[in-house]
């Protein structure tokens, strides 16, 4: 027999290439097994021709159960046609591959009927004429809930912003990135695009732009929140404000920013110059009152005195009529000093507190300027609190003055009542009424300390046109009197 050696050795290199086949079948199906991502292929029918371990765990499905089965078995019915016509179109593009996230979140469908958010990644390759579709699959349900939470968190964040009373805003770089609606009204801004980009120190007044400086490179280089301290800001009217200022730090993004609160103390400091102004008019009212009139009379009294004693020494006759009359004037000095004592303090000095206050100025109006002034007190309204009673007192008391001052009323009617959840004061007059809208006059300084005594207790200020004429102020205060 003879021998073939040629055939020996291309039998030999055929088992090699098998052997070396196998070998690299093998490496690629424990690649594909031991891989962390879902892996799946399928042919231009979509049936599975791969199916790895991770998909088995991600979809709850045997290895053996998928293969061969539709891949529409994996994907919410909702989803499949499009599915379909995506992986067709896919096939058409000659496009080898596309990367993890370019298609989107998209959604699986898990054997017990759970949905859940997936990334994708596709490829294709011909296999002998045949395409073939790879999808690497990767589970974000935890990143999408992660991400969900986030955005509830921001938006709750936002609205919190939105929702505060006071001035808020974020800088980065030393520009403004955010404003909430608050700080738009405090600088008189219509849009946020009139402040965003702006830097802080577009915002101070100049006399406070270097501290405003020197305490935002503070708080960036420590990283600690700044204490409050009062400044001036500037609208863009150009109206100057006085403002309470904090600020914090956090980080953002790989920065960090800076977000600072402002609260507008205008108004109490408008009240503490016209407390300020009051007190030395007053002290000059009660000096004049005690120089013309206590004192005037003092020193009549003590000359009826002398006159008195006098007489006694002389042992010469003392006329009844003569102690009537210094004890006339004794008792006009006395008036004199209980008047000036109410003024100090109109509520405290009056034994049933604001309810009799309100009724003596309003008698007190009737017979200064013949006004007539009424009340009209439906229940009992105790108020304990001297401090919160005395704001009261000076409203409705700055209410009548204007009234009689400025709006010439002949008619004035103040009414104290409950109302739910607080109290009300009202002061309406029958008078000229204010010559502009009242919600939108900013008014004197009688005004202002009127707004801001309101501010001081908690309470809203509201002044109106009269249904008939006239002005009405409302303040209501949102606890119970009593």
């Amino acid at each position: 027999m003879v021998r073939r050696p040629g055939k020996s050795n291309a039998t030999r290199a055929v088992r090699a290439s098998e052997a070396v086949l196998a070998r690299v079948s093998a490496r690629l199906d424990g690649i594909i097994a031991s891989a962390m991502d879902a892996i799946i292929s399928v042919d231009s029918r979509r049936r599975i021709l791969v199916f790895n371990t991770a998909a088995e765990s991600m979809f709850g499905v045997a290895r053996r159960e998928a293969l061969g089965e539709s891949l529409d078995r994996f994907i919410p019915e909702r989803f499949r046609g499009a599915h379909a016509r995506h992986v067709k179109a896919f096939g058409q593009t000659g496009v080898s591959a596309r990367r993890m996230g370019a298609l989107g979140t998209v959604s699986g469908l898990r054997a017990d009927g759970g949905e859940f958010p997936i990334e994708a990644s596709i490829s294709q390759v011909d296999c002998d004429g045949e395409q073939i579709f790879t999808v690497i699959l990767r589970d974000i349900t935890e990143r999408k809930r992660l991400e969900d939470a986030l955005i509830e968190s921001e938006e709750r964040y936002r609205r919190l912003l939105e929702a505060s009373p006071d001035a808020i805003y974020v800088c980065r770089d030393s520009q403004i990135k955010f404003i909430n609606a608050s700080g738009l009204r405090l600088f008189g801004a219509a849009t946020p695009d009139q402040l965003l980009g702006k830097t802080s120190s577009d915002l101070y007044h100049l006399d406070f732009r270097q501290l405003t400086d020197q305490r935002i490179r503070q708080a960036l280089e420590t990283r600690q929140p700044l204490p409050l301290i009062e400044e001036k800001i500037v609208r863009l009217d150009g109206d100057v404000r006085d403002v309470e200022v904090a600020a914090c730090p956090f980080m953002e993004k790989g920065g960090v920013s800076m977000q600072v609160v402002l609260h507008d103390i205008t108004g109490r400091r408008q009240l503490e110059r016209g407390i300020l102004d009051a007190v030395e008019s007053e002290q000059r009212r009660l000096g004049r009152e005690l120089h013309d009139g206590l004192c005037q009379l003092l020193t009549a009294a003590k000359y009826r005195i002398s006159l008195l004693e006098q007489k006694l020494v002389r042992k010469l006759r003392v006329r009844p009529a003569d102690a009537a009359a210094l004890e006339e004037q004794l008792n006009e000095a006395i008036n004199q000093a209980h008047r000036l004592a109410l003024g100090l303090s109109p509520v405290k000095m009056v034994g049933q507190g604001l309810v009799s206050a309100l009724e003596e100025l309003a008698a007190s109006v009737q017979t200064t300027f013949r006004v007539k002034c009424s009340c009209d007190f439906p229940e009992s309204l105790p108020v304990r609190d001297h401090a919160i009673a005395h704001h009261l007192y000076r409203i409705a008391q700055e209410s009548i003055q204007n009234a009689v001052k400025h709006g010439k009323a002949r008619h004035i009617r103040v009414t104290f009542r409950k109302i739910p959840g607080g109290s009300e004061l009202v002061v309406e007059n029958d008078g000229v009424g204010f010559p502009g809208d009242p919600v939108r006059t900013e008014g004197g300084m009688g005004l202002s300390n009127m707004k801001a005594r309101a501010e001081i207790i908690g309470a809203s200020l509201d002044i109106r046109r009269g249904q008939r004429g006239g002005t009405v102020v409302a303040c209501r205060w949102q606890r119970m009197a009593s």
